[in-house]
């Protein structure tokens, strides 16, 4: 069968995630502080649901995040979460 990593690892890998969710919190605070508009694409979901972006003094929040490996881009799809999935505490996938 395949063997587990040790709990000790395990342990360090959530702590390195939460350290990494905790710069990206960081960091969006302080794109957010001053001034932000709302930019509406006119589009939506497939619940109905606006799709917008947030602009600040420096530029889309989204694009500054995943610039700064802070973020990833999204996809929509069954696939795309897959991908997207490996970033979430990669260890706990295997």
């Amino acid at each position: 069968g395949q063997r587990s990593r040790p709990a000790r690892d395990q342990f360090a890998d959530l702590l390195h995630e939460l350290a990494k969710g905790l710069l990206a919190s960081g960091r969006l605070r302080q794109l957010l502080q001053g001034q932000v508009t709302i930019e509406r694409s006119g589009r939506t979901d497939r619940y109905g649901r606006t799709l917008a972006s947030l602009v600040a003094q420096k530029g889309n929040v989204a694009l500054v995040l995943i610039q700064e490996g802070l973020a990833i881009p999204y996809e929509s799809g069954r696939e795309a979460y897959r991908r997207r999935e490996v970033h979430w505490c990669p260890e706990l996938s295997n």
